[in-house]
């Protein structure tokens, strides 16, 4: 925000304070059927990490607020490593936390550059369009997908 501000825009202190907590609003409404698939992962087997861009006032939140970090092997959050993606670094930063090669680790992203940043730095990646989506790029990597993307009856969220 203060990059908008340095933009000739004139902000107050009270709507800087409101845009920072809008911006935390709107980045924390998880899909649950992705944080049941986190649990999912992690009862087959497979580590799981957050690679995240997060801003400051997001990563206090979410530290602060989303239980479900705690379940994950590695959080990686940006602002705290003053990394971010698509560089090389962040990812080599969560490959060595992960302790696995970087040939090991599936890396899902919605954003392009992201996805071409991990590919870069060794990782299998791609790219989040939908939860339908993502069951279907995952069947030949032998990955469970979203459990609402499997047959059958559905769990309840």
């Amino acid at each position: 925000w203060s990059t908008v501000a340095n933009g000739g825009f004139e902000l107050s202190d009270a709507l800087l304070d409101s845009l920072r907590r809008w911006d935390v609003e709107f980045w924390s409404d998880i899909d649950p059927r992705m944080i049941q698939w986190l649990d999912d992962l992690r009862a087959a087997g497979f580590k799981t990490a957050l690679l995240s861009n997060m801003h400051a006032d997001m990563a206090a939140y979410a530290r602060k607020s989303l239980p479900w970090l705690a379940r994950l092997d590695v959080c990686i959050l940006s602002c705290e490593l003053r990394l971010t993606k698509p560089g090389r670094p962040i990812f080599e930063r969560c490959v060595q936390e992960l302790k696995l090669e970087p040939h090991e680790v599936l890396f899902i992203d919605d954003l392009q550059p992201n996805v071409d940043g991990a590919i870069a730095a060794g990782l299998r990646a791609l790219r989040f369009e939908s939860i339908a989506h993502l069951g279907t790029a995952l069947a030949p990597l032998h990955v469970p997908p979203p459990s609402s993307t499997r047959q059958g009856p559905r769990r309840p969220a």
